[in-house]
């Protein structure tokens, strides 16, 4: 049996510490997600360091809806909802894994996914991959989650764009750091639901930290 949790936070957008997160985008956000799963008197690691997420599947996403701001946390654990500051926004916990194991094959969905999409840098003379990785820009970064669905277990037959305000590091003392992130949705049929389980645990490429990587699966409208 698949254990999972997924937490649904409605953003209260005239808190201040709300404000300050999203000022601070990823990074703020980082740090909020972090603090839900450490032990009392823990101090959280600074954004180098990958603290207590690989034990726990932690994935965060920043979602605008019809009634506002939605901050999405997934994990193995449940979050402590009490390290959240008062009026920080209405939270719900729902146990996820019995959605995950029922699955099948075939069964249609839509999909949401925010990512952070490159492509390998290569020599212009010799065609090789370089060891340094580049943005992907106009089609390649529809083409970049077209091509990687179908391992991941989905085979989408609509997708649409959007790109989101980058996170980059000024806040963090970082200000090299840039990360684009671009919002995938559409309609997929569902190919192989063991990679798909996968997939959806341990998030779908880089910059997991910083609100990429979380696939969720709804049914279709």
């Amino acid at each position: 049996m698949t254990t999972a949790h997924l937490t649904e936070i409605r953003l209260n957008t005239t808190s201040r510490d709300v404000q300050a997160d999203l000022r601070h985008g990823g990074l703020g956000f980082h740090r909020r997600t972090e603090r839900l799963f450490l032990p009392d008197g823990y101090t959280a690691p600074r954004t180098n360091s990958t603290g207590p997420r690989p034990d726990l599947g932690l994935l965060w996403r920043l979602d605008t809806t019809r009634i506002g701001l939605q901050l999405l946390i997934q994990s193995t654990d449940p979050p402590d909802l009490t390290t959240i500051p008062d009026h920080y926004g209405t939270t719900r916990t729902t146990e996820l894994g019995p959605y995950l194991d029922h699955l099948t094959t075939g069964q249609h969905v839509h999909y949401r996914l925010t990512a952070s999409p490159v492509h390998w840098a290569r020599d212009k003379t010799t065609g090789k991959p370089l060891r340094n990785r580049i943005p992907c820009t106009g089609p390649d970064i529809t083409h970049w989650w077209t091509r990687r669905a179908p391992d991941l277990g989905l085979d989408p037959y609509t997708t649409t764009t959007f790109q989101l305000t980058p996170v980059t590091g000024a806040a963090d003392h970082n200000p090299r750091m840039r990360l684009p992130l671009t919002r995938y949705d559409g309609l997929a049929t569902i190919t192989d639901p063991t990679h798909l389980r996968t997939a959806i645990l341990h998030g779908i490429g880089r910059a997991k930290a910083f609100g990429a990587g979380l696939l969720t699966l709804a049914p279709p409208n």
